[in-house]
């Protein structure tokens, strides 16, 4: 095998909001395709608006048909379980100042997988789009978009791929069962659900996820969020990613990681201490003195947070990571629905699947 690197659309400049559609140009398997999203501040500090919370949409698409579809934040939270890393990012609030993500969609197990990997070949038309909107504080005309595919050479047509594909959004209500029919035709990998309220830790917001198929024949998801997240942290462990950030004392942080986070925090003045409070919750305090013990105004800090949901992103794996025959095999039922208790009202709620797709 041998890899190639393909630029399908050079880094440029793109206007504040749009959709830019990509065609997918290359014959060979494809192992990842790459978003590069770069834009620049304004005049004035940009608060909690990394690069991917501009992103509404990427989907990679075949005429009218749509194989993957993920918001940035989601795609960047499936690469994170995926890989274990966050993606190559640069987080920077400060006024005229640049901020950058590389967001990868991975089509197989691993880097090089040739049973599952993205096939053009077994479709008339792929192509790559990305929509977006620039947040107010971002600079007008300081939004760059670029896509890059990671290309296998030597290697046979692969006949499977992994697509993640939104299900269904929708506001959360106060309390509840919200249920959710589940497509059935292809096996199931992964399971992500994203829950974000800015106020709101996301084990608030969903207390329990179970998944009934069959009206009770095979249950193989019912806990709680706390036993959730004990299974992720069993399986996928804690990621951590950088961020420079400019707060006055008492300002509020959003980490972007929904349980367990912690946060290493180093100020860029000499005299500071500084530390963010975070009790557990999603979102974290900023409290920062002087040596003399006076409160301090706006400041800036290099902060390395840690956490277990990135973006606020519930995940259960079906089966290993690696074995395709114990994924499940939602084709075997004749229904599935996913039934989440809610305990926060007016939260965004994505739920996407991972699927082995047959090309």
């Amino acid at each position: 095998m041998r890899y190639r690197e393909v630029e399908l659309l050079a880094t440029k400049t793109v206007a504040d909001s749009g959709t830019e559609t990509v065609d997918v140009d290359v014959l060979e398997p494809i192992t990842a395709i790459i978003v590069n999203l770069d834009l620049t501040n304004g005049g004035s500090a940009v608060a909690d608006a990394p690069p991917e919370s501009i992103i509404s949409k990427i989907e990679i698409v075949d005429g009218g048909r749509v194989l993957v579809s993920l918001s940035g934040q989601q795609a960047v939270a499936a690469a994170v379980l995926e890989r274990g890393g966050w993606p190559d990012h640069w987080y920077d609030e400060r006024a005229n100042s640049g901020q950058s993500i590389s967001i990868p969609l991975f089509f197989g197990r691993w880097d090089g997988d040739e049973t599952f990997a993205f096939n053009p070949q077994a479709y008339s038309n792929p192509q790559v789009k990305v929509t977006w909107a620039k947040a107010s504080g971002h600079a007008t005309g300081g939004v760059q978009l670029g896509v890059m595919a990671r290309v296998m050479e030597d290697v046979a047509a692969p006949s499977q791929a992994l697509f993640w594909k939104t299900v269904r959004t929708f506001t959360s209500a106060a309390s509840g069962e919200e249920p959710t029919d589940m497509p059935m035709e292809n096996p199931w990998r992964r399971l992500l659900i994203r829950a974000y309220l800015t106020d709101q830790s996301p084990w608030q917001i969903l207390t329990r996820f179970k998944l009934d198929c069959d009206a009770g024949k095979f249950i193989p998801l019912d806990l709680t969020t706390t036993r959730l997240i004990n299974v992720m942290r069993t399986l996928f462990g804690f990621t951590s990613h950088k961020s420079t950030i400019r707060r006055a004392d008492n300002a509020a942080v959003q980490p972007w990681l929904g349980s367990d986070t912690q946060a290493q925090v180093t100020p860029e003045a000499i005299d500071a201490v500084a530390r963010i409070w975070l009790a557990g919750g999603s979102v974290g305090v900023l409290r920062a003195i002087n040596t003399a013990g006076g409160y301090l105004g706006v400041g800036t800090y290099e902060v390395l947070f840690s956490g277990t949901l990135p973006h606020s992103s519930f995940c259960y794996q079906f089966g290993d990571f690696d074995i395709a025959e114990s994924w499940f095999p939602s084709a075997a039922y004749k229904g599935a629905k996913l039934k989440l208790t809610q305990g926060a009202a007016n939260a965004a709620v994505a739920i996407i699947l991972q699927e082995a797709i047959r090309q």
